[in-house]
C-alpha cells in the first residue's frame, strides 16, 4: 500500500486566512456545491516585508479556463492560435506601439479590424519596405597636442666631498677625475698570531688608524693541591685521565689553547683535582653529589637491586618505559602504584593481572605496598576511570550503562521500533511500524507511526 498524503481543504469555496495555514501549507477549497467550479489551491508564504499572506496557485476555477481556450472569437475565453498560429478577434486596442514597422508588416496590420493608440507612436515606420532610416550619434574625437622635444648642452657644477678628490674643469667638453683621498694609514698586515689589530672607524666607515696590540703567550693553572705551573706558547696542558673520566677523554690527553683560565679547582663530593710535575689530575670521589642537573648522552646503567629517585619533576624522553624485564613465564603483575594517605597509607596504581587473563586493572585503597610481583587481589578495590573511550568492545557490564553517563538506560528494545529520548530516564521505544505508514507526533510530542492528514480549516 503506498502512503496516503493528505493537505488541509475545505468544502466550500472561502480561501483560508493566514491563521489556517503554516508557511509553505497548502490548502485547497473545492466548492462541492458547484461541482468544482470554483475550486482554487492556496499556498501561505511571507511578502518582503516578512508578514504571511496566501497566494492562490490553480485549482479545477483555473484549468476550466485553460481548457476551454480557442481560437475563435469567443467572449471572455482565453485565447489559443489554431493549427496555423491564426486566431480570430474583434478590436485590438492598445496604448502605444514602439519599434519598427517595415511595409510587409504594414500590409498584415491591414487584416486587422482596427489599430487604435492612445499613446505616441515611436520608432520608424517604413510603408516603402526599401528604406531603412538609420540614426548615426556624432563621433566627437579629442586632440592630442605634443609639444617638441629640444636638446642642449648642459654643465654641472661638481665639488670635492670628504674622501674625493676631484681634478679636472667641469663643462661641456671636459674631463673630470675622481679620486680616493689619502687615509693616513700605512699599507700593512695588521694582527697574527700573538697580536690582534687595533682600529679607528670614522663616521664614514673608513679607517684612519690602525695597530697591533701584543696578546699574553703565557698563563699560570693552579688546582686544590700540588704546585701552580706555567704554561707558554706552544705548551701542551694535559688532563690525566682517571677510573671516572677515561671514557670520556680520547687518549687521555686534551691540548689546551690559552682560554684566560688562571686556576683549576675541583668541587667536593663532586670533583677532585691534583696537579703534579705538568699535569692535572681529574677524578670522581667515593659518594659524588651533583648540585644542579646531570645529563648523560649515552647509556645510564646501575648495579643493584635497588634505585631511589628522590626528585620532584621525573621527565623521560624515551615514549615507552618496560617493566617485567624478567617475566618469561608471564607469572608476575606488571604496572605502576603509587602512594597515597587516606584514613592511613594507602596504595594505588594499575596493573595487568596474570592470574586473570591478562587482564588491565586499575586498583586504590591498597593497604600494603605490593613489593612482591603480584598484587593481592583480596587487599585493593576498583578505582573508577573517568576517560574519553575510543574502538574496541564492551562487555560484561553488571548493569545498564545509565543515560546520565552516556547509555541507554535499557536492556532490550523492540524490534523495528524507533528510540526517543526520555529526559534523564531510560530511552524509550515506538511501536513498530506498518507498511506505508510515516513517523510523526501524537498531541503530547511523543513519536507514532501513522498515514498523513493534513486536517480541515
Amino acid at each position: 500500500m503506498a502512503t496516503t498524503i493528505q493537505i488541509k481543504r475545505s468544502a466550500n469555496v472561502a480561501a483560508p486566512a493566514t491563521t489556517d495555514l503554516l508557511e509553505g501549507e497548502l490548502a485547497y477549497s473545492y466548492d462541492k456545491s458547484n461541482n468544482g467550479a470554483n475550486a482554487k489551491l492556496y499556498i501561505e508564504v511571507q511578502d518582503s516585508g516578512g508578514g504571511e499572506v496566501i497566494h492562490t496557485i490553480g485549482g479545477k476555477y483555473y484549468t476550466s479556463r485553460v481548457d476551454a481556450a480557442t481560437s475563435a472569437n469567443t467572449i471572455s475565453t482565453l485565447v489559443a492560435r489554431d493549427s496555423l498560429g491564426n486566431f480570430t478577434a474583434n478590436t485590438i486596442t492598445a496604448n502605444s506601439f514602439v519599434g519598427d514597422i517595415t511595409a510587409a508588416q504594414a500590409n498584415k496590420l491591414t487584416t486587422a479590424r482596427y489599430i487604435n493608440l492612445s499613446g505616441d507612436l515611436q520608432g520608424n515606420v517604413l510603408f516603402d519596405g526599401t528604406t531603412n532610416v538609420t540614426i548615426v550619434a556624432n563621433v566627437i574625437s579629442n586632440s592630442v597636442t605634443l609639444g617638441t622635444d629640444t636638446t642642449g648642452d648642459y654643465v654641472a657644477n661638481l665639488t670635492s666631498g670628504s674622501g674625493i678628490t676631484l681634478t679636472g674643469q667641469a663643462g661641456e667638453s671636459s674631463n673630470i677625475t675622481v679620486a680616493l683621498s689619502t687615509s693616513g694609514v700605512s699599507a700593512s698586515t695588521y694582527g697574527g698570531t700573538t697580536n690582534i689589530p687595533v682600529l679607528t672607524i670614522d663616521t664614514f666607515g673608513r679607517i684612519t688608524s690602525a695597530a697591533n696590540a701584543a696578546i699574553s703567550t703565557s698563563f699560570s693553572l693552579a688546582a686544590n693541591s700540588g704546585t701552580t705551573d706555567t704554561f707558554n706558547s706552544g705548551d701542551t696542558l694535559r688532563i690525566a685521565g682517571s677510573t671516572g673520566i677515561n671514557t670520556v677523554v680520547s687518549d687521555n690527553t686534551i691540548s689546551i689553547v690559552n682560554t684566560g683560565v688562571t686556576s683549576l679547582t675541583g668541587t667536593a663530593n663532586e670533583v677532585e683535582v691534583n696537579s703534579a710535575n705538568g699535569a692535572i689530575t681529574i677524578g670522581l670521589p667515593n659518594d659524588v653529589t651533583i648540585g644542579n642537573n646531570l645529563t648523560v648522552s649515552g647509556d645510564l646503567i646501575v648495579l643493584g637491586n635497588a634505585t631511589t629517585l628522590n626528585t620532584a619533576t621525573l621527565t623521560v624522553e624515551d615514549p615507552l618505559v618496560k617493566f617485567g624485564n624478567a617475566n618469561p613465564s608471564d607469572a608476575l603483575d606488571i604496572g605502576f602504584f603509587g602512594e597515597y594517605v587516606n584514613s592511613g597509607t594507602k596504595f594505588a596504581g594499575l596493573f595487568r593481572d596474570a592470574s586473570d587473563s591478562g587482564k588491565f586493572k586499575l586498583f586504590n585503597d591498597l593497604t600494603t605496598s605490593p613489593t612482591g610481583n603480584v598484587v593481592s587481589v583480596a587487599d585493593y578495590t576498583i578505582a573508577s576511570l573517568v576517560a574519553n573511550l575510543t574502538g574496541g568492545t564492551v562487555s560484561g557490564l553488571s548493569a545498564n550503562i545509565a543515560v546520565g553517563d552516556g547509555g541507554t538506560g535499557r536492556g532490550t528494545f523492540t524490534t523495528n521500533g524507533i528510540l526517543f529520548g526520555n529526559a534523564t530516564g531510560a530511552l524509550r521505544v515506538t511501536a513498530a511500524g506498518t507498511y506505508g505508514q510515516v513517523l510523526q507526533a501524537s498531541t503530547d510530542g511523543t513519536p507514532v507511526y501513522g498515514g498523513i492528514d493534513g486536517g480541515t480549516y
